[in-house]
Parts: structure tokens; C-alpha cells; sequence
């Protein structure tokens, strides 16, 4: 045992016994782990640059959305929102009219709303919302876009909401292969009802209240709301009693050039009642999430270690300097910074896209 700390104390420590000479600033085992850094690092890069030309970047995609968007709501003690397979139609039906029409808005160009397209898959809402996004590369990214956008982040962290549907599509947007997200989110009426009814049921204090004043109008309790921010930007719709609102249909010219355009659309999608929520293996999420921080780590603890040992050789005796040693220390830490600042975000700045919300 005390041979096994003696070598260990030599192989690491400048001292007496290696003539002040960490024997790790000149073995080849060194150079081999900063070998295998960069390997992890340059795969980690190639995984990143080839994953929105996979096939699977829309099911990795869609999982990651919905774990960002519970992650971020839990945190703020809202309740997660549940993947609704018809939500998910919806958001499908839109994305697919979207890019057969070449347009990237809440509204068609020919004037159909986003609610048309939750009544299109079946889904019978109480409180629905939508948000969109052209062009971006990385789920990550996306939801940064999104949580910065004041807009979108309230229909993220709106309360009334209950279930959530995310549509990725690929496709041909003004001359170029971009993807398309859909993100839809909504409570049903049956939700919405059961919970008044229960809210009902509990005792509630007597409030009086006053007069109406003269010639005074009457509350509609009723809100829709439309914020554009950088083009078009999230949109949200809310109704607090079923009695207090009804909704405008579309212009009959709108709606039968959309129900023509979308029914070979509704045609080719899974019916409401299949599973159509796709799941990513363990091994693509770890390789999108766990597996960068993995080597962010790894790399930036042995950015420290460098360090540690670089201090030792200076300081541990001031009067007996190895300029070889410290100098070969010192290219190690520069060359290991450096990698280590090629992170996600520098490498998604790398990829051409151009990110619309």
C-alpha cells in the first residue's frame, strides 16, 4: 500500500523523487486522455450538426418540447400538461396547411383561424392556445426563443391549460428544407365543466352586488387575444363562461377552400383514437441532453485538474522550475478552454438557420 501512494504521489506530485518532475506532465497517458476528450467532443459536435437531417429529429423533438415545457411549469408549481393525441392531430393538420399553402401564421391566407383546425381533429376545447416556429435547429433553442418571448411563455405557463400536442414537420418553406413546429395546447370542455362543478359545490361567501349605474353597458366575460411580436407570435383564446361568447364563424368562402385543401390532409393522419405520440428511445435522449453536459464536465474538470497540477509544478518549489513541463501544462489548459467554449450554443450559431417565432 505504501509503495502504491509512494508511485501515485510521484506519477502526480512534483517532489524529491521525481526530481520535482510530475511524471504526468510527461507520460503518454496524458496525451491519450486529452485523445479521448477531443473524440467526445468531436462526436458530440457531429451528433449535434446531423440530427435535424435524421429522420428521427421530430420524435426527439417533440419528447424534449414537452419535458422543457413540464420542466419549466412544475418549477413554478403548475401541473404538467398531458400529451393529447388529438391535440397532437390538430397540430399536425396545421403544420401540413402551413406548408402546402406557404404561409407561416396564425391565420391562413384565407382567413381560417387555428381553432378550425382543433374542431377539424375532434378536440372540443374550453381554453386553447397555439404557438409556432419556422427554422430552428435545436429543441433547446426553440424553447429559449419561446420562454423570451413574453407571448409564448404565457400560454407555456398559462394555468387554464391541461393537455398539450406538438406537430414537427419537414419541408419546403420559400425555396429551402426547414422544420415547422406546431405547439398546441387546450382544456377540454369536459375538464373545464367537471372543474367548476366541483368548485361550485364548495361554500361561497354572499357578495352583494350593487346596482348597475344608468345607461351603463353590460360585461361580456369573454377574451380573445392576439400579441404579434417579430411577425406572427403566439396566440391565445379563453372563455370563462360557456354562455358569455359565441364564436364568429369563418366566411363561408374560407371555410369550404380550407375543409377542399386539408381533407386529403385528414385523410392521410392517424385517427384520434390511435396512439400517435412517438417516443425516443433512451439512447437519443441521452445522446440530445444527458451526453453534452457529460463532456461539458468532463472536460471542464480536467481544465481544473490541469490547473491544480500546473500550480503544484510553480509553487510547490519556487527555486527549481521546469520550463518544459509548464509550458506543455499551460498549452494543455489553453487548448482544453478553447474546447471546451465550443459548446451547444456556439455550435447551433455554426448551423445555418434562421429561427421565426
Amino acid at each position: 500500500m505504501k509503495r502504491a501512494i509512494w508511485f501515485l504521489c510521484a506519477f502526480l506530485l512534483p517532489c524529491e523523487a521525481n526530481n520535482w518532475r510530475p511524471k504526468i506532465l510527461e507520460s503518454g497517458l496524458l496525451f491519450l486522455v486529452v485523445g479521448v476528450l477531443i473524440l467526445l467532443k468531436f462526436f458530440d459536435m457531429a451528433f449535434l450538426l446531423y440530427l435535424p437531417k435524421s429522420a428521427f429529429f421530430a420524435d426527439v423533438t417533440k419528447n424534449q418540447l414537452l419535458e422543457l415545457t413540464n420542466e419549466e411549469r412544475q418549477r413554478l408549481g403548475l401541473p404538467a400538461l398531458q400529451s393529447d393525441p388529438v391535440l397532437e392531430k390538430a397540430a399536425y393538420l396545421k403544420g401540413q396547411d402551413m406548408m402546402a399553402k406557404g404561409y407561416f401564421a396564425h391565420n391562413s391566407p384565407s382567413g381560417v383561424t387555428p381553432w378550425y383546425w382543433f374542431r377539424a381533429a375532434g378536440y372540443s376545447y374550453r381554453y386553447a392556445g397555439e404557438n409556432l416556429a419556422i427554422g430552428f435547429a435545436d429543441s433547446q433553442e426553440l424553447h429559449t426563443a419561446w420562454d423570451n418571448s413574453p407571448a409564448h411563455r404565457e400560454n407555456i405557463l398559462n394555468p387554464n391549460y391541461k393537455e398539450i400536442g406538438i406537430a414537427v414537420l419537414r419541408g419546403n418553406f420559400e425555396g429551402a428544407e426547414t422544420y415547422v413546429v406546431v405547439q398546441l395546447f387546450g382544456a377540454q370542455k369536459s375538464q373545464t365543466l367537471t372543474q367548476k362543478s366541483v368548485q361550485a359545490a364548495a361554500p361561497k361567501p354572499t357578495i352583494v352586488q350593487p346596482p348597475p349605474a344608468p345607461n351603463s353597458q353590460p360585461t361580456v366575460a369573454a377574451a380573445e387575444k392576439i400579441t404579434e411580436i417579430e411577425g406572427e407570435s403566439s396566440f391565445s383564446f379563453k372563455t370563462e363562461d360557456e354562455q358569455t361568447v359565441t364564436e364568429q364563424p369563418a366566411p363561408p368562402t374560407a371555410s369550404t377552400e380550407n375543409s377542399a385543401a386539408s381533407e386529403d390532409i385528414i385523410k392521410n393522419i392517424p385517427s384520434a383514437d390511435q396512439n400517435v405520440k412517438l417516443t425516443a428511445s433512451p439512447v437519443v435522449s441521452f445522446l440530445t441532453r444527458g451526453y453534452p453536459l457529460f463532456v461539458e464536465k468532463t472536460i471542464a474538470f480536467f481544465v481544473i485538474f490541469m490547473i491544480a497540477l500546473l500550480l503544484m509544478s510553480i509553487f510547490v518549489r519556487f527555486e527549481t522550475q521546469h520550463k518544459d513541463l509548464i509550458s506543455r501544462a499551460i498549452g494543455i489548459i489553453v487548448f482544453m478552454a478553447i474546447l471546451l467554449s465550443a459548446d451547444k450554443s456556439f455550435i447551433l450559431q455554426l448551423i445555418p438557420h434562421n429561427l421565426l417565432i
